[in-house]
């Protein structure tokens, strides 16, 4: 982060949704002034960010009522043909590390984009989550909370 600090003048960095608390956790606290964004559990992609070219191509509820784009969910094949699944992780644990990345001191949420009835939905359910996260209200409160709102 120092380089891209010093070449470049960054002041923020987006988080992947893939990257864990745990992992991130010398990037939320760089001590350099760099503020730290993650993304809102509303949608998570199985494919690395910004490499998916299916997140145009619609959503649709995963068996676990998480939220994941149509493509994604049938999988691919690899070269010998064989199916292969991307990993993915369920809302709780999403929610979890939400609240850790705050507990951290991640200082920015971000919201993934979709139709807009839903980004406004989400944009209501994501403020209410801020204010629980500002309240410090308890991570069993916060994470059942979130599974009420987006699940």
């Amino acid at each position: 982060l120092e380089f891209y600090r010093r070449e470049f003048g960054i002041s923020r960095v987006v988080l992947p949704q893939q990257l864990l608390p745990q992992d991130a956790g010398a990037l939320v606290q760089n001590g350099r002034g760099i503020e730290t964004e993650v993304f809102l559990p509303n949608c998570f992609c199985r494919n690395l960010d910004g490499l998916c070219f299916f997140h145009d191509e619609g959503f649709s509820a995963a068996p676990d009522s998480f939220k994941t784009c149509l493509p994604c969910q049938g999988g691919f094949e690899d070269a010998s043909g064989e199916a292969f699944h991307m990993p993915t992780t369920s809302l709780r644990s999403r929610l979890e590390s939400l609240y850790e990345f705050h507990g951290l001191g991640a200082t920015h949420l971000k919201i993934a984009r979709n139709d807009r009835d839903r980004s406004r939905r989400d944009l209501a359910s994501a403020l209410i989550l801020l204010r629980m996260l500002e309240d410090e209200s308890a991570k069993e409160e916060f994470v059942l909370k979130g599974l009420e709102l987006f699940g």
